[in-house]
């Protein structure tokens, strides 16, 4: 619906750029406009630039698509505290933050749409692998912000 309604389109990236790009050019092709800004959603001032960047480009934001994510391949036996650390403040409070921060902006103007992915495998469970836990570091904030699912 988005691509055939030429919407406009900010891609964000923080590592990512290449990423970022191919998503944008993909994006292009099937009609839509659209831009790529570089933030950290751990940093209050990069999300203010983000919405800054989405409001200069295109006057306001209708739909943040919240999608960043952060996952260490580490078992959990050689995870270091301060990645666990990292993937909380990326995984949960950088999407909460923008949430909320677009999420004013939205109510502001009378409507908006937050989508928040929380995993694109919520079917996936954490692995046992020779005594060690694998992607606990990743799952475990998603009982913070769980996939919702459709009534069975």
């Amino acid at each position: 619906m988005c691509i055939r309604d030429s919407c406009k389109v900010i891609v964000h990236y923080n590592n990512s750029r290449t990423q970022a790009r191919r998503t944008i050019e993909s994006l292009r092709r099937r009609g839509a406009e659209g831009i790529i800004v570089k933030a950290d959603l751990t940093v209050d001032a990069d999300v203010d630039w983000l919405l800054a960047c989405s409001k200069k480009k295109y006057g306001h934001i209708d739909v943040l698509v919240n999608n960043a994510g952060l996952f260490f391949r580490t078992p959990i036996d050689s995870l270091r505290y301060e990645d666990w650390q990292q993937t909380l403040d990326v995984n949960v409070n950088g999407t909460s933050r923008c949430a909320r921060k677009i999420g004013l902006h939205m109510r502001d103007r009378g409507k908006g749409h937050i989508i928040n992915v929380a995993d694109m495998r919520r079917d996936a469970n954490t692995n046992v692998h020779d005594g060690t836990l694998e992607q606990i570091s990743y799952r475990s904030p998603m009982a913070n912000n769980p996939p919702s699912r459709e009534p069975t």
